[in-house]
């Protein structure tokens, strides 16, 4: 696992991004200014339109399942929804993050309302069910998880970490990183979190997964 660590090191050093550990187990990082306001205004309005209710990994393989634990949407970033912006947004995080461009999944973008909440759950797929057995396929486990705050969040919103029992209040441009698996594909069980309910406002995140692997739809988009 320390190799995950010091390839991130440098590589978020190397290219000037200021960062602070704010948790050493799970090990959380965060990241300062990785999108610039207008960067963050282009995604929200980029993903708008095209929101869908949430859904979960579950046993339905294909589509997933709706959750009463997930009430948020969300549209991934993929075929005609991706443009040079959304690229470049991809490559950066890449550097930043020393994981391989083509390990990584499509951006999700996910907008919470008042009162809309994801409980506690794990990023990690199940080998329990159809839904995790079939994900798995796409490139192994997910071993890195990178969500970047795209607006600032009146009151809740917080991604909340139930065994670190802490809270990242949502900063427009910033980021956070942890590992939601260790490198042989583990899932690391202290990594269980929630984006906490909206109290006023609403919430817009960006969140790119990195697996074990080349994510395999990711063949047919590469820059």
């Amino acid at each position: 696992m320390k190799s995950f660590f010091f390839i991130f090191l440098a590589c978020a050093l190397l290219n000037g991004y200021e960062m602070e550990l704010i948790c050493k187990r799970p090990r959380i990082y965060k990241i300062y200014s990785v999108l610039s306001d207008e960067e963050c205004e282009y995604l929200i309005d980029r993903s708008a339109p095209h929101l869908q209710l949430s859904r979960v990994i579950g046993d339905n393989a294909n589509e997933g399942d709706f959750s009463a634990g997930r009430s948020s949407t969300n549209i991934f970033l993929q075929g005609n929804l991706r443009d040079k912006k959304i690229i470049e947004i991809e490559k950066r995080i890449t550097e930043i993050t020393g994981f391989p461009y083509e390990n990584g999944e499509p951006m999700q973008v996910v907008h919470y309302d008042v009162g809309q909440e994801y409980r506690y759950h794990y990023d990690t797929f199940e080998h329990q069910c159809k839904g995790g057995q079939a994900a798995l396929t796409f490139g192994g486990q997910r071993l890195a998880t990178f969500l970047i705050y795209l607006n600032d969040v009146e009151d809740g919103g917080e991604t909340h970490f139930y065994y670190a029992k802490m809270g990242v209040k949502p900063k427009k441009g910033d980021a956070i990183l942890f590992f939601p698996s260790f490198q042989n594909g583990q899932p690391d069980p202290l990594t269980m979190h929630a984006g906490l309910p909206i109290k006023k406002g609403e919430k817009w995140i960006i969140t790119r997964w990195f697996r074990q692997h080349c994510y395999q739809n990711n063949r047919r988009s590469k820059p």
